[in-house]
């Protein structure tokens, strides 16, 4: 007589198991992925799921030693969940795990894993470069005229040059017109000398 029931049983089991099954709902998306390692700040978290869920639905952060991230705001819509954060999460693993309600009013339970490593900023460098606008303004402005012309720099040492090159051509020419004279002189004594010895 049991032997009557168990096809019906099969059956009966056929019809309701697909239906409790398609009634779960699954992720469809996230941000951030599932083992993804991300590289920028974060403070805004999106989960998606396969069909609506229910309001009571919600999401948590958990850091590597299992602890629950404090501040977490969390926005349920239709099918997703958008939690926030006042300050970006510092570097290392975590969960973030969510707790749903689907349409036949269970509840489900999973998580993903993503890493934070945002590279460190070197700081000091950026201290300690000049700053080229502050070179620029604590330069000189250069000198200018009463006719709003701009004097150019001079080269002191190229002037002082410049001015003392005719004076040493003088003081040539000088010395030139002693020596001749000079020598005229004596010559004109020599020969003075020389006569009179004759006479």
């Amino acid at each position: 007589m049991a032997k009557k029931f168990i096809p019906l049983i099969v059956l009966l089991c056929t019809l309701i198991l697909p239906v409790s099954a398609f009634a779960h709902t699954h992720l469809e998306s996230s941000s951030p992925s599932n083992k993804e390692v991300v590289t920028t700040e974060m403070k805004e978290f999106k989960v998606k799921f396969e069909t609506s869920i229910g309001e009571l639905s919600s999401f948590e952060i958990l850091n590597a030693e299992n602890q629950k991230v404090e501040g977490l705001k969390v926005t349920v819509g239709k099918d997703n969940m958008i939690g926030t954060l006042d300050q970006a999460l510092p570097n290392g693993d975590y969960t973030l795990q969510w707790n749903i309600l689907g349409k036949d009013t269970h509840v489900m339970k999973d998580s993903i894993t993503f890493t934070v490593n945002v590279p460190a900023t070197d700081k000091k460098d950026e201290m300690t470069a000049p700053d080229a606008s502050t070179q620029v303004d604590n330069a000189e402005p250069p000198a200018t005229t009463d006719k709003g012309t701009v004097d150019a720099p001079k080269d002191t040492a190229t002037d002082v040059a410049t001015d003392t090159t005719p004076a040493t051509k003088e003081a040539n020419s000088t010395l030139i017109y002693v020596v001749i004279i000079g020598g005229a002189i004596l010559i004109c004594a020599v020969l003075y000398f020389s006569r009179r010895v004759k006479k």
